[in-house]
């Protein structure tokens, strides 16, 4: 049984940096370096807690039929996280983003509105997983950051609730415990 059970993104990317600042419009930038960059926040956390020793479980977004995203999989894998969850689906492109920083700053590409304001991409949580898990988290990113300000919609007769997150589960959630209240 797995300690942990983690619900959000999973994306594959690169982060390339640059010599020197980023450039001014129509300018040239010297690439330096290149590397992969297994991304999302719960991909994120499922790594940290991995390198910690937690087991985890890992759900979420649909994973790219791509060898990128394939490898973005095979790396958490290798890491002793559980993507058992996680479906490669065929003819899908996947989350990927690309990140160029020149060591000061960072300037993130990506196609995560298309991933949070169309078509599902995801399979739902899964209740039973979690359950059985002593800690669960759902890990979504704001929907303000990466819409531009543009908010989800808020579920009919809600007003003061925060929006609706489109990966948010219809399943009841479990109450927050802090650490000392779980041993």
């Amino acid at each position: 049984m797995a300690d942990v059970y983690l619900y959000g993104h999973v994306s594959t990317g690169v982060i390339v940096r640059l010599q020197g600042r980023y450039p001014e419009p129509d300018g040239y930038g010297e690439i330096v370096e290149t590397l992969e960059n297994h991304c999302g926040e719960a991909t994120g956390s499922s790594i940290v807690l991995a390198r910690l020793g937690v087991s985890t479980v890992l759900e979420g977004n649909w994973i790219g039929d791509t060898p990128a995203c394939r490898g973005t999989l095979a790396f958490l894998e290798s890491r002793g996280i559980d993507c058992s969850g996680l479906i490669v689906k065929p003819g899908y492109a996947g989350v990927n983003e690309i990140t160029i920083s020149d060591g000061e700053s960072r300037t993130v590409f990506g196609n995560y509105i298309d991933l949070l304001q169309t078509t599902r991409q995801w399979e739902m949580p899964t209740p039973a997983g979690s359950s059985r898990r002593r800690w669960s988290a759902l890990i979504l990113p704001s929907a303000r950051r990466h819409s531009q300000s543009r908010a989800l919609p808020r579920p009919p007769g809600s007003r003061s609730s925060p929006p609706t997150h489109p990966m948010t589960p219809s399943w009841p959630r479990s109450p927050t415990l802090s650490p000392s209240q779980a041993s």
